[in-house]
């Protein structure tokens, strides 16, 4: 039985063996963080990390720019965007847990 038990252990002793050493490596650029991909982390121009904050896409408008966001105290958010011009201004609410819905839509007038 001794030498049924000595040639399990021998047999096994590979699949042991094929452990793997800890690797540390130490990163302090910004440039040295560009090659992997951040999930959840925000890395400043310093260099520090921190956990992100959770983006989520709320509308994908056709206005080429925002110029401004605002949220009431029940939650609707209203963002205004429109062309570089400003030849066309669109302004749009989205209500909490609803679909968005343009609330107006101006064009510029000569002064």
């Amino acid at each position: 039985m001794n030498k049924f038990a000595a040639l399990i252990l021998l047999a096994s002793a590979p699949t042991v063996c094929l452990a793997v050493d800890t690797h540390v490596w130490e990163q302090s650029e910004q440039a040295e963080f560009t090659r992997g991909t951040p999930k959840k982390l925000s890395i400043r121009s310093d260099g520090h990390i921190s956990l992100s904050p959770e983006f989520k896409e709320l509308d994908s408008t056709s206005v080429p720019y925002l110029w401004a966001i605002a949220q009431d105290s029940k939650g609707t958010i209203y963002y205004a965007g429109g062309a570089p011009t400003g030849a066309t201004t669109k302004v749009y609410a989205l209500a909490k847990n609803a679909k968005k819905k343009r609330a107006s839509k101006k064009k510029a007038t000569k002064a």
